[in-house]
C-alpha cells in the first residue's frame, strides 16, 4: 500500500503534468524573469486581424525528418510584398555557437532580413502558426527573409533560437518566396 502512495507523486510529475501542459499550456511565469529569457524576436499576437481567405495544397516529401511541401502557401502578392519590404534590410547571415555570433561564409553564405510586421506579414505568421497547430498565445519568431546568391549555402546544422534552452525552436517553417532553381537537401 505504501508503494502505491509513494508512486502517486511520481505519476503526477512524470505523467499528469506533461500531458496537461501539452493540452492546456503551462501556468504563467513571472513576467519580468520570463521576458529576460526570451529571444527579442519572439512574438505572440492576439490582436484581432482580418486576413483574406487563402488555400494551398500539401505534399509530404519525407516523414523522417518531417518535410512538407505546401504548394501556394503564399499568394503572388504576398511574395512580392515580402521581397519589397526585405530589400533594404538584407545583411550578411551569421552563425552562432553559444553566446558567440559571427559571419562564417564557409558555413553559411547568404543574406538575411528581419522584416517589419505589417498586416500582410502578420497574416503570413498566423497562417504558418495555424498550419503547425500552435495556439495563438504561443511565441513564434518574427519572419526573416533569406537570400542565397550564386554559391550561397548553409551547411548542415541544428536550428535553435540561441536565447536559452527554454526558448529553443520546436520546428522550423521555411517558405520559398521567389525561387527559380530550388534543390532539396540530398539527405532527405
Amino acid at each position: 500500500m505504501l508503494g502505491y502512495i509513494a508512486a502517486l507523486p511520481l505519476l503526477y510529475m512524470f505523467v499528469y503534468l506533461p500531458i496537461s501542459n501539452s493540452y492546456f499550456g503551462t501556468s504563467p511565469r513571472p513576467q519580468a524573469q520570463h521576458v529576460a529569457i526570451l529571444n527579442s524576436s519572439l512574438i505572440a499576437d492576439d490582436v484581432p486581424l482580418s486576413c483574406p481567405s487563402h488555400s494551398y495544397n500539401t505534399h509530404i516529401l519525407s516523414q523522417e525528418p518531417l518535410v512538407i511541401y505546401i504548394e501556394n502557401f503564399l499568394s503572388p502578392d504576398e511574395s512580392k510584398h515580402l521581397i519589397d519590404i526585405s530589400e533594404d534590410k538584407f545583411a550578411p547571415s551569421t552563425v552562432s555557437a553559444g553566446a558567440e555570433t559571427s559571419i562564417q561564409k564557409d558555413i553559411r553564405f547568404s543574406e538575411v532580413a528581419l522584416i517589419d510586421r505589417d498586416d500582410v506579414v502578420r497574416c503570413v505568421e498566423h497562417r504558418a502558426r495555424d498550419f503547425q497547430g500552435w495556439r495563438p498565445d504561443i511565441h513564434i519568431e518574427r519572419l526573416r527573409t533569406q537570400r542565397y546568391g550564386i554559391g550561397g549555402h548553409y551547411n548542415h546544422h541544428y536550428d535553435w533560437s540561441g536565447a536559452s534552452r527554454e526558448a529553443d525552436r520546436v520546428s522550423t517553417f521555411m517558405v520559398y518566396v521567389n525561387a527559380k532553381y530550388v534543390s532539396l537537401c540530398p539527405l532527405l
